[in-house]
């Protein structure tokens, strides 16, 4: 609805001023400016009954603004006239009220929120000519809300009652649409009407500015002397205690944490912290998705937080962040900390922190450990903890980073890898060889060469004894009939090289990684035949692993020669782990279990200190 305001003021710069907040603070609003100098009584042509408030100077240019102000309210038609005090005083306030006007504003200090609310206010009071003010029609007596009158409304139900305000379901007149109207009553007292209308204000300005799916929708606003309405969406599934109470599946719980988040993020985007956030505030809409209400509490980020000064407390103690239930200065991550609470309370069904008194709860927020959800629940901890940090450093920087994390979670959980399934030497490992076992490798090159050349021959040696310990099995001993070879004539250009640098042949007794390997290994049928085989994939896995990571340490041609190399394990690796599976096939051994425990040995022969350095032991240093 349009504004239609007439100020009456002989200085052409206020007028100005007064126009300019109007324009900014109410977007559809149209101004006269009227210069009142050398005009004793106001003229008949003023346009008062085309306008739907007066701002009217408290001398109007040789006039009386008294006088003036009695006479213009005299006239039929006559608007609501806000009265503008040049030099402010309780007694001129009195009088200009006494006489009839609607509001009195200090005219050098001009507070913009306030001006648009009693702006506001004097429409919502304006009355059209002849109307009576002494009876009720039929369809004044269906909008009525409480004692008020809020026309364009019809009354359905009511939703809500407090001290304060109450929340009602209504149908919008023009278009049929069920809405809710929320009205705050204004306390006859000056003080406490303007604390409670400011944040009233506050919440409608707060809310009417941010389109988004996420956040309630706000449709109209509307003050008058004894009452301030919102009109907003409705909600017939409720909020979210409702969901709560009847219990929320984890997944879902899930989703509407994503909504919320989303929600936060929008508002602190927009500069704008919630500080109320609870499962009350949290409605639902038919399609499942969520809308966040009422900002009354909220605090614009960009501007002065004079309804906010440090030390006081607003918001709702179950919900509470440790520094907003002490009164500290708070941020975004105060939100996401009373998100954690909802998240709690989602999966488990109870708040996280209860006591008898709202200031115990407020202690355990701040002191109280974190608390711990059910094992079949405990992939949420981190999230859930991270939002319930006591210290707001530690929680998430923003409701984007947290949106990140819960995406993280919504993605699938892949199966847990098999090491039956491992398609390459790598994935059959479970720890790689630690950095220093290389530097002493490159450091060591006439050891390392002598201990790589008794394990081609051990591996030859390993091949024939399967053969023969298993000579009805052709496909076994086929495919290691080849592989000894292969392993045998690495054991010949291993020796070459040794000659080539002069490296004298030693002999070497079993080490520490063979030894381990062996005794880990069964010593009875089926399952030894598998553990030999499982140990021979592991070996030619690692040799495949330090291979690829030796040769760019060492001088030509020797690095060639360990690159080459690495092709031809890789293939040995296949052949052992093949063997393995159709062994276990035949015999129905479970092949994993053996698999793990066995490569979980050969890691931590790999991987932890030895006494003696070798091709297959651990770093040196034990």
């Amino acid at each position: 609805m349009t504004l239609r305001a007439l100020i009456i003021d002989d200085e052409a710069v206020y007028r100005r001023l007064l126009a300019q907040h109007i324009a900014t603070g109410i977007e559809d609003s149209r101004v006269t400016e009227f210069d009142p100098a050398g005009f004793e009584d106001p003229p008949g042509s003023l346009p008062i009954a085309d306008s739907d408030v007066l701002l009217l100077d408290d001398s109007p240019g040789p006039g009386e603004g008294l006088e003036w102000l009695k006479d213009l309210l005299a006239r039929p038609g006559c608007p609501p006239v806000v009265y503008l005090l040049s030099k402010h005083s309780a007694e001129a306030a009195r009088a200009a009220l006494a006489a009839g006007a609607h509001a009195v504003l200090s005219k050098r200090r001009i507070e913009h929120q306030r001006l648009v609310a009693t702006l506001r206010s004097a429409q919502a009071a304006r009355r059209p000519v002849g109307e009576s003010t002494l009876e009720l029609d039929g369809e004044d007596v269906q909008s009525r809300f409480g004692g008020h009158v809020i026309r364009g409304y019809r009354f359905v139900r009511t939703l809500a009652q407090g001290p304060s305000s109450s929340v009602y379901v209504a149908e919008n007149r023009k278009t049929g649409a069920e809405i809710v109207l929320k009205v705050l009553r204004l306390a006859p007292d000056a003080g406490a009407r303007g604390e409670n209308f400011d944040r009233f204000l506050r919440e409608y300005q707060i809310a009417s500015a941010l389109n988004h799916p996420k956040v309630a929708r706000i449709f109209d606003f509307g003050a008058s002397d004894e009452y301030g309405f919102i009109a907003m969406e409705y909600f017939p599934r409720g909020d979210l205690r409702g969901r709560v109470r009847a219990g929320i599946a984890t997944d879902e719980a899930l989703r509407l944490l994503r909504d919320m988040a989303e929600a936060l993020r929008v508002l602190h985007e927009a500069g704008v912290l919630h500080r109320d956030l609870k499962p009350g505030n949290v409605m639902l809409r038919e399609d499942g998705s969520v809308a966040v209400i009422d900002f009354g509490m909220a605090r614009q980020l960009d501007i002065d937080a004079g309804l906010t000064t440090g030390g006081e407390i607003f918001g709702t103690p179950f919900y509470m962040s440790p520094e907003q239930g002490h009164g500290r200065g708070t941020d975004a991550r105060s939100d996401l900390y009373s998100l954690g609470v909802i998240f709690f309370e989602m999966l488990t069904g109870r708040k996280p922190y209860g006591a008898d008194t709202p200031m115990k709860v407020i202690w355990q927020h701040a002191h109280a450990p974190l608390p711990a959800l059910p094992p079949e629940l405990s992939r949420f901890e981190p999230l859930l903890h991270r939002c319930l940090a006591k210290d707001p450093a530690e929680r998430f920087g923003s409701a984007a980073e947290l949106l990140e994390a819960i995406e993280a979670l919504e993605r699938p959980v892949p199966a847990p890898r098999l090491l039956s399934d491992a398609a390459s030497p790598l994935e059959l490992l479970l720890a790689p060889t630690p950095t220093a076992w290389f530097d002493a490798a490159a450091a060591r090159r006439d050891a390392l060469l002598v201990d790589h050349a008794n394990c081609e021959k051990k591996a030859a040696s390993s091949a024939l004894a399967l053969m023969f310990a298993y000579a009805e099995d052709l496909a076994l001993t086929r495919q290691l009939s080849r592989l000894a070879r292969e392993e045998l004539r690495h054991f010949e250009q291993v020796q070459r090289h040794m000659e080539l640098l002069g490296v004298p042949v030693a002999r070497q007794r079993p080490g520490r990684y063979a030894e381990g390997l062996r005794r880990a290994s069964a010593n009875r049928e089926p399952e030894r035949r598998l553990d030999l085989l499982i140990c021979g994939a592991l070996i030619e896995a690692r040799s495949c692993e330090r291979f690829a990571g030796l040769w760019p340490r060492l001088d030509e041609p020797l690095a060639a020669f360990y690159r080459g190399l690495e092709a031809s394990e890789s293939r040995h690796f296949r052949v052992y782990l093949d063997l393995a599976r159709n062994h276990a096939a035949a015999a129905g051994v479970e092949l994993e279990p053996r698999l793990a425990a066995l490569a979980a040995v050969e890691a931590e022969l790999a991987t932890s200190p030895d006494s003696e350095f070798r091709f297959h032991s651990g770093p040196p240093g034990g």
